[in-house]
């Protein structure tokens, strides 16, 4: 059944190619190389199962997929069965907690912490009116606690400015065809 849900995503991936590469139009072989300086042992069914997952549900979610793919490098290093010390699972690192929230079973299963990272990320553009930096260090902080640093008028902890950068800086690497 596994074997049967990848060739049919594959199917999909090359069917809706268009759809994507018209309203993100980057370079696969430059996300693929991306992928790759992080996770150099990466098997190419990852691979590609990361790449048309994150397309897939960015363009559902209206999400650019060049920032998820810059948040999963800063994340997981595209490792999806690493668990941090916290106990945040998988490629974007989604506490179980949240993932349960989203409606996520298996937070290890690419799908679905792909699914789980975009939807979350998505919550956290719309709390944060589509401020990016904002979104990036409520992700990585929880909303609450940012908007508490924010209102207070004291400035995000150093470690959250340069979680935001590394993804920016990631982002800048991606090229756009």
């Amino acid at each position: 059944m596994k074997k049967i849900t990848l060739l049919f995503s594959m199917i999909l991936l090359f069917s809706c190619s268009s759809k994507i590469t018209k309203k993100y139009d980057y370079s696969i072989t430059n996300i693929r190389s991306l992928i790759k300086s992080y996770n150099k042992n990466i098997d190419n069914s990852k691979l590609e199962n990361i790449i048309f997952y994150v397309n897939k549900y960015s363009v559902e979610n209206n999400i650019e997929p060049k920032l998820v793919f810059s948040l999963i490098a800063r994340e997981s290093s595209f490792k999806d069965n690493i668990v941090s010390k916290s106990g945040a699972i998988g490629l974007g690192q989604l506490l179980y907690s949240t993932a349960k929230d989203l409606g996520i079973n298996n937070p290890f299963d690419i799908e679905e912490n792909i699914k789980g990272t975009i939807k979350y990320l998505k919550k956290m553009l719309i709390l944060c009116n589509n401020n990016i930096d904002l979104a990036l260090a409520s992700y990585k902080m929880g909303y609450y606690s940012v908007s508490k640093i924010i209102n207070s008028g004291n400035r995000l902890p150093e470690n959250t400015i340069n979680y935001i950068n590394d993804i920016k800086r990631e982002y800048q690497r991606i090229i756009i065809d």
